[in-house]
């Protein structure tokens, strides 16, 4: 058996990555802002999708 080359896995993890983003846009989110709404809004705008934050994230109790 060959391996893939590393253009290939490249290609690979680029379509894997691709669509990954495309389910978290186009399904995750739409259901988790039906499911949650301004509560999970308000979580999208406070903490990045994709990138840690360095200081935790604490809602503002209403």
């Amino acid at each position: 058996m060959a391996q893939a080359t590393s253009p290939a896995r490249a290609w690979i993890g680029t379509i894997v990555f691709a669509a990954v983003v495309a389910f978290v846009k186009g399904y995750e989110e739409p259901t988790l802002t039906r499911t949650y709404g301004e509560q999970y809004l308000d979580y999208r705008q406070n903490v990045p999708g994709w990138w840690p934050r360095l200081t935790p994230w604490r809602p503002t109790v209403v």
